[in-house]
């Protein structure tokens, strides 16, 4: 449980709503010959997962130069195949039960339109606003960017997201932040960043968020 008082929550979408991260290997194994890159084998999920992003971006071997261009493929694969992905089991429910409490938002990688469509497919309309960053390294000046247009105050805001630089980011901004180890990044990884909290499960959001 927490003393603090938040009023907003945003959330990261891939691999935090959304059960992503198979999707994501299927979309890059099929883009690796055009980029030169290492196929993953379900084998090496995670040890990938022990990673942080450009450690993984090193293992992997994707051109730093060619990474602009390899997102926005991706992102438009992403969006033809937005029907194959599911919520992450438990967290339909917990962010029904959020938003009659916070005022929620995401703040995603991803496009906007297929976040929107995903959340229209599961009917998770539950979120104020969409906020989608191109840039992998950019996290924390897009959390800057949207306080400041939603007139937030720091100590009044959680992110939720499941990426050491989730973590980064938000120490750099000054915000809370919760870890959740069912994404991208394995709970050993999340923990050695020192997250606010760190959870391995939705039902633990709960505990932490609803509880007086």
């Amino acid at each position: 449980m927490t003393n603090k008082t938040y009023s907003t929550i945003i959330f990261d979408f891939d691999g935090t709503i959304a059960d992503s991260l198979h999707l994501m290997i299927d979309i890059f194994n099929s883009m690796v010959h055009k980029f030169h890159a290492d196929p993953i084998g379900m084998e090496k999920i995670e040890y990938l997962r022990s990673l942080t992003i450009k450690e993984l971006i090193h293992e992997l071997k994707i051109p730093i130069l060619l990474i602009p261009e390899f997102l926005f493929i991706g992102k438009r694969m992403m969006k033809k195949r937005i029907d194959e992905l599911e919520p992450i089991t438990g967290i339909s429910h917990l962010i029904e039960k959020l938003s009659k409490k916070y005022t929620l938002g995401i703040l995603t990688s991803n496009d906007a339109e297929t976040v929107q469509e995903f959340l229209l497919q599961h009917d998770l309309n539950h979120f104020k606003w969409i906020h989608s960053e191109t840039s992998l390294f950019g996290k924390d000046k897009a959390i800057r960017k949207r306080l400041k247009l939603e007139h937030l105050i720091h100590r009044e805001v959680l992110y939720i997201g499941d990426e050491i630089r989730d973590v980064e980011s938000c120490k750099k901004v000054g915000i809370d932040v919760v870890s959740v180890a069912w994404g991208l990044n394995s709970h050993t990884l999340l923990e050695s960043s020192e997250p606010t909290f760190i959870v391995d499960e939705p039902a633990e959001l709960e505990t932490i968020l609803l509880k007086d």
